[in-house]
């Protein structure tokens, strides 16, 4: 709509055909259709956890140090960490599958809408589709872990969380799960701080606030005894370095940093659950509020505020890589040793271009895939990973730009497909 080169002569190539429709969630890549989108049928849309089981601690931390990770826009109701894990089973949108996740939040009130909620600080999962759909869709700061759940006996659960050999946390409790009579029906919501930097650049594109309810049926639960939570388990430092975990090293020393003052509370439970996709939403801003010049709300305010000084990628309250765009050399990946294998074949004009979006000719109906070996990155601490692309012969017509359109691609790293996603489409 912005280019009116497009009233110009006809560009070579043929006009593809697909276009965005809101019969389906948009989760890319989009060209190929999705999962249908149906907000009036929230069982359709909702995610089902029919049975998940879950261990969590809360302990007291230091509140002058909790703050600095605390966003402006809350207020900290008291200085108490929660971790919990979930292990949750037979998932029907996943095919029946199974993942973990952690999660570590704390008491918040949001102050432009007043909501009293937990504020999820930051999110581990065993699984990267659920990493994708919860950061995309809603706003849930998750990034990718190993996490093992271990049962020793009826009473004794641990959860050990790791990235690449490198455990980074050990939660543990006594607790005997006792099935309840009747479930116990409750209504969960927490909020997220959604963020998204815009491409090529190091400042936000979104930053917006999300809530993101759930119906919970609690099956059974046990109180725990001999609570324990411990950050790097058998450093004496208490700090990982980037080669260790070179996404997650600064994630891992803030919260390492907050002194265990003394465990609260814990236990385990079991419960059904269903995601309420269709009540999620965008909450409102400090600046569209008039009701923050009313009376002091109750707890601390935080006193982190975003900044350009660095990568903005979720969860980017703990910081995160220097971002230095006038520094190419710094701000760009380097792949220093990368070797690739491809083969080109030729389909048909009339199939493939239902995949092509209409703001793009089709050079040639002609279609490659190509497998690069990406070793001894500097930016993934020296590590290898694969790719998979899919690509086209295209003009896309509005910049008149020959390029190729890149259909699809596979990696079997999570960190880097969360970036390309995210920074660059």
């Amino acid at each position: 709509e912005a280019s009116a080169d497009l009233a110009q002569p006809q560009l070579p190539g043929q006009q593809g055909q697909w276009t965005r429709s809101d019969d389906v969630v948009p989760q890319m890549p989009v060209i190929f259709g999705g999962l249908p989108a149906n907000p009036k049928d929230h069982k359709q849309q909702s995610p089902l956890y029919p049975d998940s089981e879950s261990v969590s601690v809360t302990y007291k931390t230091k509140a002058s140090d909790l703050l600095r990770y605390i966003p402006v826009e809350l207020q900290l109701l008291k200085p108490e960490v929660t971790v919990s894990m979930s292990q949750n089973r037979h998932l029907p949108w996943l095919g029946f599958r199974t993942y973990n996740l952690i999660s570590v939040s704390v008491p918040v009130i949001h102050a432009a809408s007043k909501m009293n909620t937990t504020f999820n600080m930051v999110l581990w999962e065993n699984m990267t589709e659920p990493i994708l759909t919860g950061r995309e869709q809603t706003g849930v700061a998750k990034i990718f872990a190993d996490i093992d759940y271990a049962k020793t006996g009826t009473a004794q659960k641990t959860v050990t969380a790791s990235w690449q050999g490198t455990d980074f946390l050990r939660f543990s409790t006594e607790a005997v799960l006792t099935p309840f009579p009747a479930p116990f029906p409750m209504h969960v919501d927490a909020i997220n701080l959604r963020a998204f930097p815009t491409p090529g650049l190091s400042s936000y594109e979104v930053y917006e606030w999300t809530h993101y309810p759930s119906d919970v049926n609690v099956t059974g639960a046990g109180a725990g005894a001999n609570c324990h939570v411990e950050w790097l388990p058998g450093r004496a430092n208490k700090t990982v370095n980037f080669l260790e975990m070179p996404t997650q090293f600064f994630v891992i020393n803030a919260l390492a940093s907050l002194p265990v003052v003394r465990t609260i509370s814990c236990g385990a439970s079991t419960t059904t659950l269903v995601l309420r996709n269709d009540l999620a939403g965008v909450l409102p801003s400090q600046e569209a509020s008039a009701d923050l010049a009313q009376p002091q709300l109750p707890g601390q305010q935080g006193q982190w505020t975003r900044s350009d000084d660095v990568v903005p990628q979720m969860p980017v309250i703990f910081g995160g890589l220097p971002a230095n765009p006038k520094d190419h050399k710094q701000q760009s990946p380097l792949y220093p040793d990368s070797e690739s294998v491809s083969v080109t074949y030729k389909t048909k004009a009339s199939d493939l271009l239902r995949y092509i979006p209409v703001e793009l000719q089709l050079l040639k109906p002609e279609v490659t895939v190509s497998m690069s070996q990406n070793r001894h990155l500097p930016w993934l601490g020296f590590r290898t990973y694969n790719l998979i692309s899919v690509s086209v012969p295209v003009i896309h017509t509005a910049s008149n730009m020959n390029t190729t359109f890149n259909m699809v691609l596979w990696e079997n790293m999570t960190e880097p497909i969360l970036s390309g996603r995210e920074f660059t489409g």
